[in-house]
């Protein structure tokens, strides 16, 4: 948990807006990101689903989306419901 409260750290420095944290591990993060930078937003999602679907009403389809996780987290979900939304190209790493 601590590597990923870090991460979510760093995401606040870096300027990161939004972060969804899915899963036990994605608390962590959105508690780092927290106490990180009082600006950024920070959304915990029960799994990948609905982190696709907080991400496709949120975004505008101009943002930059990283989409970082375990494959047992299914976040190609995300990605998924992102291409249905946005019929954007992702490429065949996702």
């Amino acid at each position: 948990a601590g590597w990923h409260e870090r991460i979510g750290r760093q995401a606040a420095g870096g300027g990161v807006e939004l972060l969804v944290g899915v899963g036990r591990y994605g608390d962590a993060m959105m508690r780092g990101g927290r106490s990180g930078n009082g600006e950024m937003e920070a959304v915990g999602c029960a799994d990948a689903k609905e982190a696709g679907e907080v991400l496709s009403h949120r975004l505008t389809g101009n943002e930059t989306v990283l989409i970082k996780g375990s494959r047992r987290m299914g976040l190609e979900e995300v990605a998924g419901r992102l291409r249905e939304v946005f019929a954007v190209a992702v490429g065949s790493g996702v």
